[in-house]
């Protein structure tokens, strides 16, 4: 799926890189991040996930979104956002990354087990 598709109706800034990007998976994990993925920086009261910007890049994410600055290499798609945590897309569909493995919308990404 292009980046594009996913970014669909999302209020955001490319600051690196372009949405004709190929996204394999949305991961908010750093660990379970694999070449192609998407990767959300998500700060949290116990870690933020802007500080494994340069893990997951060197793991091969192909797309990392942020609140903050990051610095990874211009290889990396770089998308920020005013807030990883909640990006509404509209109403009805919320991406909520506490939701283990949800991405924000089914109905455009599939699932990858």
């Amino acid at each position: 799926m292009k980046l594009l598709e996913v970014l669909q109706g999302l209020d955001y800034e490319v600051l690196k890189g372009n949405t004709d990007t190929e996204i394999r998976e949305i991961q908010n994990d750093s660990r379970k991040v694999q070449p192609g993925d998407l990767f959300f920086c998500i700060s949290g009261a116990v870690s933020d996930g802007h500080t494994y910007a340069e893990d997951v890049a060197a793991k091969g994410a192909a797309v990392i979104v942020v609140e903050k600055p990051v610095n990874v290499p211009d290889t990396v798609t770089v998308i920020r956002v005013k807030s990883t945590r909640n990006q509404r897309k509209d109403d009805n569909d919320l991406y909520d990354p506490g939701d283990a493995g949800a991405f924000w919308n089914q109905n455009r990404i599939d699932r990858y087990d």
